[in-house]
């Protein structure tokens, strides 16, 4: 085993890995209950809005070995699952290609989804340590400074443990402690999601009515960037007659578009320009 340099150097910073460690830890553990509370709302909402998937094996498909995920319909009930860690064994829905054999499935679980959010709140932690050692750098400096960690195999190794250890400690919590502290917030969030879905679908069906009046025709089920340099000036006018460019902006998630006018719609404005024509 390669020993762990007691100093290394990232983006030009001298940073000891030990004295990092400890304070990655320290900083892990005053806010751990940060943590709890996204697990918690994380949990909440899939409980309140996901279906349960099961695997079915049929030995007359191609991948035997992985089987067929079917959505069953049913929604979770929680007295089933008295600890988080009974609950991750689920499915959630998310198929993907094995890397070893191409007509292997990989379904993920729910383990992997808190994977997905452990490692980006500790990345946020690292962050703050890192911050903290030096206060004189720039945001963009200090998020340099995290990547180039991330691909240093002496700091993967300490924050892969911190990682599983948190995933291991918040899957031995009660589900009914962590559903009570984090339904409030998943209502919530479930509430902006409806309502961000009926203003898309409502400016949609609009956008419709106003392209078919000025091309005589149908809009496309999807839109592609062609299509969106004929749909452009349909949006500046419905900005200049008062709808929210927010509220447009909400199409890049709401509308069937390719990536390039997703990112359009993101960054929707009305300048200075725009309104004058």
């Amino acid at each position: 085993m390669v020993k762990s340099p007691s100093i290394k150097t990232y983006q030009g910073q001298k940073i000891s890995i030990h004295d990092l460690e400890k304070k990655l830890a320290k900083k892990i553990d005053e806010n751990i209950s940060e943590y709890i509370f996204c697990v918690a709302h994380w949990f909440a909402y899939t409980i309140l809005t996901a279906n349960k998937h099961i695997l079915i094996h049929d030995s007359s498909s191609p991948w035997v070995c992985s089987g067929k995920l079917v959505d069953t319909g049913a929604s979770f009930q929680l007295n089933q699952y008295p600890l988080l860690k009974d609950f991750l064994k689920e499915y959630n829905g998310i198929i993907q290609c094995s890397h070893q054999d191409e007509h292997e499935m990989m379904h993920e679980t729910y383990e992997d989804e808190l994977s997905d959010l452990t490692i980006p709140w500790i990345l946020d932690q690292l962050e703050t340590v890192i911050a903290e050692l030096f206060p004189f750098l720039s945001e963009v400096k200090i998020a340099k400074i995290v990547t180039e960690m991330m691909d240093d195999q002496f700091i993967q190794i300490p924050f892969f443990i911190f990682s599983k250890s948190l995933e291991s400690a918040v899957a031995e919590m009660e589900t009914s402690f962590l559903f009570e502290i984090g339904e409030e917030s998943a209502q919530e969030s479930i509430h902006e999601f409806e309502l961000e879905q009926s203003i898309a679908q409502e400016i949609l069906k609009k956008i419709k009515t106003m392209y078919a009046m000025t091309y005589a025709e149908i809009l496309p089920d999807r839109i592609e960037m062609p299509l969106f340099q004929k749909l452009k000036p349909i949006l500046i006018q419905l900005a200049k007659e008062g709808t929210p460019v927010e509220h447009i902006q909400l199409l890049a998630d709401w509308s069937n578009c390719s990536h390039s006018v997703a990112q359009e719609l993101e960054t929707f404005c009305i300048c200075e320009k725009c309104l004058s024509t």
